[in-house]
């Protein structure tokens, strides 16, 4: 099948004929499906990884394994390796590219929910990163927040400050002063890093807060 002998990028060498040749041949046997698959695959294209479980609940089905299995088959899956899990699954990189185009143009006015659901299906199931990407992916930027709060506090244990602080600056400036935890979170980030003059400023966005002190961690 041409995903498999693809890989799961385009190489950098490839010219664009052949890379038009190989998004043809990707969008026919995406097309070759049944209706039913042809579904499947484009909701579940909000996964970047795609464990049945979340599958099941996002679609209120219990066959996402079984449809795993044959979509695997056919080359358009390819099985992996996740925390927990004894199945997972991600899509070659052409047909997730070609099915999440689709996804947008179909659910234009509810992605954000949609993506919403995922993500917290994910973060039930221990993947947070994952949920994360998906939340940032469709704008759902205060459950991002409301979850970073969560996961900041073992992140912060564990000193991941550097990582802490990279995803909490995925958020837009504005959602990250609304959340007083994240905000607070985010400045101790900075001072571990040296950054006081970030620090100070994320402290003073605060400080007027009546409930200041009580977002302390």
């Amino acid at each position: 099948m041409i995903m498999a002998l693809q890989g799961s990028e385009i190489r950098p060498e490839r010219n664009v004929g052949s890379e038009m040749f190989s998004e043809c041949l990707a969008e026919e046997m995406l097309e070759r499906q049944t209706d039913e698959l042809e579904s499947f695959l484009v909701t579940t294209s909000i996964f970047p990884i795609l464990i049945p479980k979340a599958s099941d609940a996002l679609l209120g089905i219990d066959s996402s394994y079984e449809i795993r299995q044959e979509l695997a088959r056919q080359n358009l899956a390819i099985e992996v390796s996740a925390p927990d899990e004894a199945t997972a699954y991600v899509y070659h990189s052409l047909l997730r590219q070609l099915t999440r185009t689709r996804l947008h143009e179909r659910e234009q006015d509810s992605l954000e929910e949609l993506g919403t659901r995922a993500g917290d299906h994910l973060r039930e199931l221990g993947h947070w990163e994952e949920a994360l990407d998906i939340f940032s992916d469709v704008d759902a930027y205060l459950p991002t927040a409301d979850f970073l709060v969560v996961v900041s506090e073992t992140m912060a244990a564990d000193k991941q400050w550097k990582k802490l602080a990279s995803i909490v600056d995925l958020l837009p400036k504005s959602v990250i002063t609304s959340v007083p935890e994240l905000a607070i979170r985010r400045a101790q980030a900075a001072v571990e890093e040296r950054d006081l003059v970030y620090a100070l400023d994320e402290v003073m966005g605060q400080k007027e807060r009546e409930d200041f002190a009580r977002h302390m961690p």
